[in-house]
């Protein structure tokens, strides 16, 4: 349970909290989601998923079973890009109420290479790219619409320490 008088608040994605929002499922990308959330529990923090739109674009049903994909995959269908906007719209008008409430939104926690909510870096055909994802990048512009000075983390499934590491100086 959060603490009331420490107000922090962090944002997460979905396959944070439930892995089979994953495309690709592995233990090996399971490990660095429960070493984030202990150390935000540790820290009494407020854990407000995001809504992923891979998984529920199309439903839940087609969306859970999908194949990995890249951005440009993505980037063709025009009503996978609305959706992304009206998410973003949405989480970025969370965070600014929580803002004006006198909470801290600490951070966002994003994975790296995920076409939807990468941080720094994504994979594409031409190799790995410095970008956000597209859900990401709505969101971070709608917070600048609002002048809202939000941190966003990037998670490398692999190397999910220096992200750890990261978010524990947030909190601290």
């Amino acid at each position: 349970m959060m603490n009331c008088s420490r107000k922090k608040i962090v944002f997460v994605p979905s396959c944070m909290l439930c892995s089979c929002f994953q495309a690709k499922c592995t233990d090996e990308n399971t490990t660095w989601a429960g070493e984030i959330l202990r150390l935000l529990l540790q820290y009494n923090a407020g854990i407000v998923p995001i809504c992923c739109p891979e998984v529920s674009f199309e439903g839940y049903e087609k969306g859970l079973s999908r194949m990995p994909h890249g951005v440009s995959y993505y980037e063709k269908i025009p009503e996978f890009m609305n959706y992304c906007e009206l998410l973003g719209e949405n989480t970025a008008q969370q965070i600014v109420a929580l803002d004006k409430q006198g909470y801290a939104v600490c951070a966002v926690i994003g994975i790296e290479h995920s076409p939807s909510c990468a941080i720094n870096y994504m994979y594409t055909r031409a190799g790995t790219i410095k970008r956000k994802g597209i859900l990401y990048q709505v969101i971070a512009d709608k917070l600048k619409d609002n002048n809202l000075d939000v941190s966003f983390v990037g998670v490398n499934r692999r190397h999910w320490d220096k992200a750890r590491q990261k978010i524990q100086n947030l909190l601290d």
